[in-house]
C-alpha cells in the first residue's frame, strides 16, 4: 500500500483520476480514495489536520509498516514559476523550531527545497522557501509509521510575489496538480520500488542481529530500534553498509544505537 495525503479536494481530483482510485463510504471521517495499491485520503488545511488524516489512514489500513507515504499539494514561494514541481529537502516548522530533512535515496528529475509549515496562507515570503500549511505535521506523524526513506513531500508551487494567491480558484489548483501528475506518478514509483527492495531485504535475507549483540545486554526494545536502524542504513549504504567491527567500541547497547544514529545522522536522516 502507498499512502497519499492531500489538503484540498481540489488537489486530490486529479490523482483520483490518474489512478483510478473509488471513494469510500461517507461515513468517513474524511474523505478517502483506494484501490489495491494505493490509498488517498483528503486531510482539510492545516497542522492539526493534517496528522489526524495520517494517523487515520495508517488505522484505517491496519497499520502497515514500511511503506510510502507522499504528501501532495500545493505551495507558494517568493520567486520560483507557478506550476513547477518540487521535492522537500528540509522541513521547517517555525511554531516550535523544529525541522525534518526527507532522504533523497533516488534519482529525480525534479529539484528541491525547503517547506516552511505555517498557520496561514503566506504573502511576506521571508525565507527563500516553499510555503505550506500541512507539510511538517504529515511528516512528524508519518515518519513514525516509515523510514524516513520512505517518507517524501512535493507541491507544486501555486503562488509567488507577482502572482499572489488571492482568488485562487479550486479549477486552478486541480489544474496546476493535473499538469505535473506524471511527476507524482513517478515518485510514487520510485518510492514503491525502494519500499518493495527494503521488503526484499528483510524477506531474503533477514538481520542477523548476534554479530551486533556480542556479549552487550540488550533488551526488547533496544533490539527492535537497532533492528530498525540498520534497516535504514541497508537502504541507504547497500552493500557498503556497516559492519559490526566498526561499532566494536561501543560498550553497551545504548552506545551502541548511539553511533548508529550518529551515522544516519551525517547520511541527512533526522529522528
Amino acid at each position: 500500500m502507498i499512502f497519499l495525503i492531500t489538503a484540498l479536494q481540489s488537489e486530490a481530483r486529479p490523482l483520483v483520476d490518474f489512478f483510478h482510485l473509488g471513494g469510500s463510504d461517507a461515513s468517513s471521517p474524511f474523505r478517502t480514495y483506494r484501490n489495491g495499491e494505493l490509498t488517498l485520503v483528503v486531510s482539510g488545511v492545516g497542522r492539526i489536520a493534517s496528522a489526524a488524516a495520517t494517523a487515520y489512514a495508517f488505522a484505517r489500513a491496519g497499520e502497515p509498516r514500511n511503506r510510502p507515504w507522499l504528501n501532495v499539494g500545493i505551495a507558494g514561494h517568493p520567486s520560483a514559476e507557478v506550476g513547477s514541481c518540487w521535492l522537500a529537502n528540509k522541513i521547517f516548522d517555525p511554531s516550535n523550531g523544529r525541522a525534518w530533512y526527507p532522504s533523497l535515496v533516488f534519482d529525480s528529475r525534479l529539484p528541491t527545497a525547503e517547506v516552511v509549515t505555517v498557520d496561514r496562507p503566506e504573502s511576506r515570503f521571508e525565507r527563500e522557501a516553499l510555503y505550506d500549511m500541512e507539510a511538517a505535521a504529515f511528516f512528524a506523524i508519518a515518519s513514525r509509521f516509515a523510514p524516513v526513506e520512505l517518507v517524501q513531500v512535493l507541491k507544486v508551487v501555486s503562488d509567488n510575489r507577482e502572482a499572489p494567491a488571492s482568488g485562487l480558484e479550486p479549477a486552478e489548483v486541480s489544474r496546476l496538480i493535473g499538469a505535473r501528475v506524471e511527476m507524482i506518478a513517478a515518485l510514487v514509483e520510485q518510492t514503491r520500488g525502494l519500499a518493495d527492495e527494503l521488503a526484499g531485504r528483510l524477506v531474503n535475507g533477514p538481520l542477523d542481529l548476534e554479530p551486533w549483540i556480542g556479549d552487550r545486554h540488550v533488551t526488547v526494545s533496544q533490539r527492535r530500534k537497532l533492528s530498525d536502524l540498520l534497516r535504514r542504513l541497508a537502504v541507504l549504504e547497500g552493500e557498503v553498509g556497516p559492519s559490526p567491527g566498526e561499532f566494536s567500541g561501543a560498550e553497551d547497547a545504548r552506545d551502541l544505537l548511539l553511533a548508529l544514529e550518529e551515522r544516519l545522522e551525517r547520511q541527512g536522516v533526522a529522528f
